[in-house]
């Protein structure tokens, strides 16, 4: 019972500080332009406003939702490369990839690019700087999320049957294929993901990784569950070192158990 009491108070005290910052955002008519740019509208007219306005704090200006005009650029589905080169425009143009606030949903700009399945954008904010936690305590991390999202589409394909009526299956024919390509997106962000966290945690303890690109070997990502396997070791050994709280030899015994565990999964 206290467990659930405490989870409620601290629901009451989010929703609290959720109302309180969008009472503080009092945005300008230029702002609000830019957020529905950003929304609805192309990379070249977020670009052009960019220029033709006063400077923006492209970190403070938040929608309903809390979102930046990078959570925006990066959540829409509608063109992913017109998506993917607004996100550029926005981080040259001084948006920070790495945000500290969230969201409503705590979700930062690469979570959405995960969201919307943009690939694209996922690689554009990995060169820009973004940070991709392996574990964290209150949300779902970006390789966390696509592995869900992953999940649930191969459940989801795995469980359609196929039509009889021939005119269904041409009804059904193009949501199959949407989920196809979803599907293939994921499974790139999936990968280029798991290959930032093995790059980043073996580089940590200046191990210098075989190859010159820090990449997978191929055989790897060739069956889903050679997929599977790695993120789950990944998470799970990383997720038990606590290094504010652990000796150095011990957090150097852990982290050089994960590059074993990295090695023996096939990362190079």
């Amino acid at each position: 019972m206290q467990i659930v009491f405490n989870k409620r108070i601290g629901k009451q005290r989010q929703a609290t500080s959720t109302e309180h910052i969008r009472d503080l955002l009092q945005l300008s008519p230029s702002e609000l332009l830019l957020l529905d740019a950003c929304a609805k509208r192309s990379a070249h007219e977020v670009a052009t406003l960019l220029a033709t306005s006063p400077a923006f704090n492209l970190d403070a200006i938040r929608d309903k939702y809390l979102r930046t005009p990078l959570h925006l650029a990066c959540s829409r589905q509608d063109d992913l490369d017109e998506a993917t080169e607004m996100a550029r425009v926005l981080v040259e143009a001084g948006a920070d990839v790495n945000n500290g606030v969230g969201d409503m949903d705590g979700f930062k700009p690469m979570h959405l690019a995960v969201l919307a399945y943009n690939y694209k954008c996922v690689l554009l904010l990995l060169e820009k700087g973004a940070h991709v936690p392996a574990t964290d305590p209150f949300r779902l991390t970006p390789l966390l999320l696509a592995k869900l999202k992953l999940d649930n589409l191969r459940m989801a394909q795995s469980n359609r049957s196929p039509p009889s009526d021939p005119s269904q299956a041409a009804i059904d024919a193009k949501p199959a294929e949407a989920s196809r390509v979803e599907y293939s997106e994921l499974y790139s962000i999936t990968e280029v993901l798991v290959k930032h966290l093995a790059h980043k945690h073996m580089t940590v303890i200046g191990t210098p990784p075989r190859s010159p690109t820090h990449g997978l070997s191929e055989r790897l990502l060739r069956k889903d569950d050679d997929l599977d396997d790695t993120i789950t070791s990944l998470t799970d050994r990383l997720s038990t070192m606590d290094v504010g709280d652990t000796e150095p030899h011990l957090l150097q015994n852990n982290l050089n158990g994960l590059i074993d565990k990295i090695r023996q999964l096939g990362i190079q």
